[in-house]
């Protein structure tokens, strides 16, 4: 094997650095080669990355440059993983069930008596039972594990101390050995090491290209010293930096990341943290391609799935979690756990979990052949018995059935349904998996939905460990014990169906990352880096002796991680997220790396704020603050207090969040209230004043859709000439988006113009009062359009965000009927006939379009004017929260800048005060806001939306 080393450009992404490597023909050890057909080809080329995800990014870069070369086609090189290297496919190697019981029997087997420093004190004869030797296998199969990272075997420890106590355990390695191999079968560890010995065997490789594996292990290492193909040390760093890494590209001294505080931010539950990441991800419009979000602790990922959810519909987008589902962790595993122990025992916790699951429900429902409300009525039976005489068994339930019918509540229909459900239960558990395969006989299945998905994936795992448990190698006896000491960490890969997929990268994925922008989850210590607590066998110092990955080389690695992306990115291209407690209400800390490269004069105040957790008894936050330390909000004055005037932009955000309307009232509303819907930088201002200049320019009647987008486009490179020149990324990003945008309105524009709407005006400032209501409403309309040939106007509202969907109830578009109808300028009925047109500038060129079904229409006027009138009303009298179900509603937007002010729960941290002075308020309200019809569907020039 010869060995070379080649810097990458570090302030290139990795997987463009890496692509351009392979496609330079320029050097005279290129691995591209054109095969005597005339095709490209990279196939004599194995590259060794650290995981699937980065395989799958490599390979679409590889293809993508490929077509941009326009050589049509490539052969791809051979990517994978070490894992999948260090095995040999064609020997049986035995899986983690067969060591398992191989293991448990040779504890059983062997006399324990010359075994004296693994076994100080010798078990009890009847203590050496298939459950104490299986948990004792499972500690020895970890530390051979660990060992495997090197390829080494137990018997080659050289331990300074302890020395004879893994000469004991060596003892028991041989014994394993011999009684696997004398099946015909190598152990895990024994094909590892024989794989790395042997090196890479591929006929048709001729170069192995390593690029920035940092994390290189010892067993690696061996196989390609093994190898007779040269290989290459890709090293994604400047080659003044070539004193930092070792021969095989692993650094080995810290590296400082230049990382500014604001881009760090620090929420108190991961919770919490995870709604923030899915509302950013939410503000992003669909035009733009999503950050890259990197998961650095695996805690988080439920909880950032569900906040995905709640900010995203199924054909939205889709979080993909970059960790394998636990299949104990599920409605079906957990099911399936407790089949298995009710089989083994009669206990009546247990039953009492099968028979509340949902699809045994079902199950007693079809073969009780009774209602699904009588089934439930069998179970509050048996919730009652538990309380009446807490029964240890199912046994204890049926006897007392009897007694319980003396209970009036207790129907003796439901008393006898449960006895009989009991009995079934008793006589079907007897026979786990044919009890589970009659419950799940009658369902059907839909792979579209999720749950099903799931469902046929843990079903899949389950049945795989239940084959492998079934093994000639391991006893009859200890199969079912075995089964349910692995289930709990069998895993289970979920592929999502949804169009839009955001599939979340770990770690070790930073650098293979595609995105231009990252964001981060769980950037706590203890998960970057990983700290690796001290094993009994082999702590972090036996492990530095022998050559394995510790604690301190794990740390220098990740800093080597973040400072590469910081590199490669910019180091305004990353977001770092953490938090400050966990689920376990475990003070979390900020990971050590963050700080390495933070100016001293900001480390001050960067600690204080990221390690700003109130201290209690169990380091959580108290829930009953003191009454000193409650928000003292000023309490409105008594009575109505009508503003003059009040934009509509305000009043939808008042009717929108009454509460935080409050909080800009009292710390200062940074919003322009100069009648424009956004700040004047922003990037939906710019949008509305491009379309004005547009609405009042002789391209305004084109039918020519290249001409529109022509003058749009010139337009929009003339407002964005104020950000310099050459343009900043984010903001060049944002004028591409922009103009994607407007060239897709350019058509829809035509669409409409040949409908027979001209335009009249544009961003035209109107006012008017309401009934006899004091505070005059303003506004400026955007468009106001009218149709050729007849009185028919049109009030248009441009929208940049991703869809419509909430507009329906805004009463934005409503008032400003009402102000066209005020003004005087068109006649009375043709004004207030006026129809509502929302114009989405959406992510997509089918997004994009005129909607008329969307906004209240004209015979919904009044309710509308009536639903202004009351929020005007209920403004003045002081009222600045909802009430639902008799409590008060309050919502704050996790990115808005009063979302540090509160914690877990926004009433229990607001004074006693003027949480009463509000319920009085809202007991006094004048009147109910009305409610209204769902808009009624209309026209439009564009197919309708699915989620509209």
């Amino acid at each position: 094997m010869t060995k070379e080393i080649h810097f990458l450009d570090p302030a290139e992404r990795l997987v463009e650095a890496v692509v351009d490597y392979l496609f330079d023909q320029s050097r005279e050890d290129s691995v591209l080669e054109k095969t005597p057909e005339g095709a490209y080809s990279l196939a004599s080329c194995l590259i060794v990355v650290p995981t699937a995800q980065s395989g799958r990014n490599l390979r679409l870069s590889i293809a993508q440059k490929a077509a941009e070369l326009g050589y049509g086609g490539i052969l791809s090189p051979v990517i994978s993983m070490p894992a999948n290297l260090l095995t040999t496919p064609d020997e049986r190697v035995a899986t983690k069930a067969e060591e398992l019981a191989v293991w448990a029997q040779i504890l059983r087997e062997t006399p324990l008596d010359n075994l004296n420093a693994l076994f100080p004190k010798l078990p009890e004869p009847k203590k050496r039972t298939w459950k104490w030797a299986l948990s004792l296998a499972k500690t020895f199969l970890d530390v051979i594990q660990i060992l495997g990272e090197k390829a080494l075997f137990i018997r080659e420890v050289q331990a300074d101390i302890e020395a004879e106590r893994w000469a004991n355990l060596a003892t028991l390695e041989a014994r394993v050995f011999k009684y696997l191999n004398g099946h015909g079968v190598l152990s895990a560890c024994q094909s590892r090491r024989k794989a790395a010995e042997k090196g890479c065997a591929m006929t048709t490789i001729k170069r192995i290209l390593l690029p920035s594996l940092v994390d290189l292990s010892g067993a690696m290492e061996s196989y390609l010293t093994h190898s007779s193909q040269p290989v290459t040390v890709l090293i994604h760093a400047a080659e003044a930096d070539r004193t930092k890494f070792d021969a095989w590209g692993r650094p080995v001294e810290p590296f400082a990341v230049a990382i500014s505080p604001d881009q760090i931010k620090a929420f108190p539950t991961a919770s919490i943290e995870a709604d923030a990441i899915a509302t950013f991800f939410k503000s992003i419009p669909q035009s733009e391609t999503c950050p890259a979000l990197v998961v650095c602790d695996s805690e988080m990922v439920p909880e950032l799935e569900g906040a995905f959810q709640n900010q995203f519909s199924e054909d939205e987008l889709v979080l993909k979690s970059p960790f394998d589902g636990v299949v104990s962790a599920t409605p079906f595993g957990r099911l399936l756990m407790a089949v298995r122990e009710l089989s083994q025992r009669d206990d009546y916790a247990v039953a009492s979990t099968i028979l509340h699951s949902g699809d045994v429900a079902r199950w007693a429902s079809k073969v009780l052949d009774i209602l699904p409300s009588q089934v439930a009525d069998c179970i509050g039976v048996l919730d009652l018995a538990q309380n009446a005489f807490l029964p240890r068994t199912l046994e204890a339930v049926k006897s007392g059935i009897e007694k319980l019918e003396e209970n009036e509540s207790v129907r003796h229909e439901s008393a006898q349904r449960l006895h009989r459900l009991i009995e079934l239960l008793q006589e079907k558990i007897k026979s786990p998996y044919d009890f589970l395969r009659e419950v799940f006989s009658s369902l059907r299945l839909n792979e579209q939905k999720p749950m099903d998905r799931e469902l046929i994936a843990t079903v899949t795992a389950s049945l795989n460990l239940r084959t492998a448990c079934e093994s000639e190698l391991i006893p009859e006896s200890i199969r079912n014990a075995l089964f349910m000491q692995l289930i709990s960490e069998t895993t289970y890969t979920l592929e999502s169906f949804a169009p839009y997929v955001l599939p979340t990268a770990g770690w070790l994925e930073l650098p293979w990352c595609l995105e231009k922008e990252i964001v981060f989850a769980g950037f706590n210590e203890g998960c970057v880096p990983e700290n690796i607590v001290g094993h009994p066998f082999l702590p972090d110092s036996l492990r530095a002796q022998l050559g394995l990955m510790t604690n301190a080389r794990r740390a220098i690695r990740d800093s080597f991680l973040l400072a590469e992306a910081v590199a490669s990115h910019g180091p305004r291209a990353l977001a770092i997220n953490l938090h400050q407690m966990d689920s376990q209400k475990n003070v979390m800390k900020p990971s050590r790396i963050l700080f390495s490269g933070i100016a001293p004069q900001d480390l001050p105040a960067l600690a204080k704020r990221l390690y700003a957790v109130t201290k209690g008894n169990e380091g959580a936050p108290s829930k009953a603050f003191p009454a000193a330390w409650k928000l003292a909000l000023p309490i409105p004055p008594p009575g109505r207090e009508f503003r003059p005037t009040l934009s509509v932009t305000k009043l939808e955000n008042y009717r929108r969040n009454p509460f935080n309307f409050y909080l800009d009232e009292i710390f200062g509303d940074h919003s322009d209230d100069q009648n424009k819907e956004l700040d004047a930088l922003a990037f939906g201002t710019i949008c509305h004043a491009v379309l004005d200049e547009f609405a009042k320019s002789g391209p305004k009647d084109s039918e020519d859709a290249k001409e529109i987008y022509s003058f749009l486009s010139a337009k929009v490179d003339e407002k964005m000439a104020v950000y310099g020149s050459p343009l900043p990324v984010v903001i060049s990003l944002q004028a591409a988006s922009l103009k994607a945008r407007l060239q897709a309105f350019a058509q829809r524009q035509v669409d409409w113009h040949k409908e027979g709407w001209r335009i009249l005006s544009a961003e035209q400032s109107f006012s008017c009062s309401l009934r006899d209501c004091p505070t005059k409403l303003k506004g400026q309309i955007d468009r106001i359009d009218q149709k050729e040939g007849t009185n028919e106007l049109a009030i248009i509202d441009y929208k940049t965000s991703k869809s419509l969907d909430g507009y329906g109830e805004s009463l934005q578009l409503p008032a400003y009927r009402a102000m066209l109808e005020a003004s005087g300028l068109y006649p009375q009925g043709q004004a207030r006939e006026a129809l509502a047109v929302y114009c989405l500038l959406g992510n997509s060129a089918e997004e994009c379009g005129f909607y008329t079904d969307v906004a209240p229409d004209a015979s919904l006027q009044t309710d509308c004017e009536s639903a202004c009138v009351a929020y005007l009303t209920r403004l003045a009298e002081g009222i600045y929260c909802a009430e639902k179900d008799g409590k008060l509603k309050f919502d704050i937007s996790l990115f808005s800048p009063y979302a540090e002010l509160f914690g877990d729960s926004i009433e229990h941290e607001l004074s006693d005060e003027w949480l009463a002075d509000q319920r009085a308020r809202l007991a006094q309200a004048s009147e109910a806001v009305p409610t209204r019809e769902k808009p009624k569907k209309g026209s439009t020039t564009v197919k309708r939306r699915k989620n509209s």
